[in-house]
């Protein structure tokens, strides 16, 4: 998940209310209403620094087991949206799938 510095750096700090959630990515998802916002700004301002930069480094740089395929040997079923920006069908293609036994 590459992102250009500045958002990847809004995004590992966790400022508070409506507004700074839209200017900290919160936009990437282009279906959230105000009320959704302020939940995620209310969720987000309880996290400590560190713990959103940890977060924040989790997701956009993964973890180093996501190299290697999944040690699950259930069937597993992956649904996504179709009109999905973020997380797209390249995405799973490319990055989740291959790590299925399947």
């Amino acid at each position: 998940m590459a992102l250009p510095q500045v958002r990847a750096t809004a995004l590992r700090s966790p400022r508070r209310g409506t507004q700074a959630a839209k200017e900290n990515g919160c936009g990437s998802s282009t279906h959230l209403e105000v009320t959704d916002l302020a939940r995620v700004a209310t969720a987000r301002a309880t996290l400590h620094p560190t713990t959103a930069a940890a977060l924040f480094d989790a997701w956009s740089d993964g973890h180093e087991d996501g190299l290697v395929p999944s040690v699950v040997t259930a069937p597993v079923s992956i649904i996504h949206g179709v009109d999905d920006p973020f997380v797209t069908r390249d995405l799973l293609t490319t990055a989740v799938l291959p790590r299925s036994a399947a």
